[in-house]
């Protein structure tokens, strides 16, 4: 039987795009001490080896006990790297990192302002002066705007094959947005099984999301629209990649 991280590695992109996307910001920088980054909503790990390859320290929190293991395999023989059980609201440190990042919509978890606002300050906190905070999140409410009806996607992973069926739940009222992946996993050896996950994301606008940047004393905000990009953008379109930097004294 796969297991969730299985899963998610089998449908995940490669983590070349931000690998290259984080070191062309801090080849910018000029700064001359090893990066240290925190890498909150890690999943299953795939971002850290690349990075550690390259000499940084990453400190990984994840708090899905489903890829949380995963995620300590896979940084077993990384050197200077910590894998942490938690999330955002874990995050404990004070003026420890260049970067805190959160890939794949780990920020759009947080469901309430009340809950995000909090965060802010702990990141904030948490990196060094004129560190960065990364968060890669969906862009609501264009995604909705603009909803097309998601079709099933092919995947292999260790030689099954994996058909993942996707449902989307849209509560305005609320502002949610709900993904429900029904994976079904097929070999040569007997019957399909079919695994479910469900993620529940905060419907923030860009706007919103610039504010809060804002309020709790983040700089130099940049909206870029994927990690391909060399260039941000005014309002990008279903992504939504903010590089703010950490503007007040820790």
């Amino acid at each position: 039987m796969l297991s969730q991280s299985d899963l998610y590695c089998a449908f995940d992109t490669a983590p070349d795009t931000v690998v290259a996307f984080l070191t062309r910001l801090m080849a910018a920088e000029s700064r001359s001490s090893i990066p240290h980054l925190a890498d909150i909503g890690a999943g299953p790990g795939r971002l850290i080896p690349p990075l550690a390859a390259l000499g940084w320290s990453v400190t990984a929190y994840e708090p899905d006990p489903d890829y949380l293991p995963a995620a300590e395999t896979t940084v077993r023989n990384c050197p200077n790297v910590i894998v942490r059980q938690g999330g955002f609201e874990d995050l404990a440190e004070v003026d420890a990192f260049d970067l805190v990042c959160g890939i794949n919509s780990s920020y759009a978890y947080l469901l309430s302002p009340s809950r995000r606002a909090p965060l802010y300050v702990l990141i904030a906190c948490a990196l060094r002066r004129n560190g960065f905070l990364i968060l890669d999140l969906p862009n609501f409410p264009w995604i909705p705007d603009h909803y097309r009806a998601p079709v099933p996607q092919d995947g292999q992973w260790e030689g099954r094959r994996i058909v993942r069926h996707r449902q989307h739940q849209i509560d305005r009222e609320r502002g949610t947005f709900t993904t429900i992946d029904r994976d079904v996993i097929s070999d040569s050896s007997g019957e399909p099984t079919a695994c479910t996950k469900v993620h529940v994301y905060a419907i923030v606008d860009h706007s919103t999301h610039l504010a809060e940047l804002a309020a709790a004393g983040f700089t130099d905000v940049r909206l870029f629209p994927s990690f391909e990009a060399r260039a941000p953008v005014p309002v990008p379109a279903s992504r939504l990649i903010s590089v703010a930097r950490q503007g007040t004294a820790a």
